[in-house]
């Protein structure tokens, strides 16, 4: 029962946007809602999906920067130590293009780091140690001969 209420809000939000789920699936607001099937075809809703694929994956790349630049630090008996988030190169984006709008869906992983060191700056050097890795499944919308998040 709960893959159906799961697949009717997908549905819904895919149909009218506005629907952000906290757990391993995404769903980006769309603008999609209502319109007519585009006349583009498939191979070329691919390809556009693809360059706003590589865009996404370089957002990702930027966050991932941002949080390793600002991680919060904690100090215990060994030294300190500190957690961000990152994201996998690794990812895969395909168009569904049957219904009355295309739906674009992006799989990556997005993993938990510790850093550890007697010091801050030993610790910033330090190899990233991955702690978790949960996989996120992103679906994205096509609204306006373009694709939208």
């Amino acid at each position: 029962m709960r893959g159906v209420a799961i697949s009717a809000l997908v549905l819904w939000a895919v149909l009218y946007g506005g629907i952000s789920w906290a757990g391993n699936v995404k769903i980006a607001k769309s603008a999609a809602a209502k319109s007519s099937a585009p006349s583009t075809s498939t191979e070329d809703l691919q390809k556009a999906f693809d360059a706003f694929c590589t865009e996404w994956m370089q957002k990702l790349a930027a966050r991932e920067h941002d949080n390793l630049d600002h991680i919060a630090w904690n100090t215990n008996a060994d030294g300190v130590e500190g957690e961000y988030v990152g994201y996998t190169r690794d990812h895969s984006c395909v168009v569904k293009a049957g219904g009355s709008a295309p739906v674009g869906q992006m799989n990556y992983f997005e993993v938990r780091y510790t850093k550890r060191g007697r010091t801050i700056e030993e610790a910033r050097q330090s190899a990233a140690e991955p702690v978790e890795k949960t996989s996120v499944t992103e679906l994205f919308g096509y609204a306006k001969n373009k694709w939208v998040y």
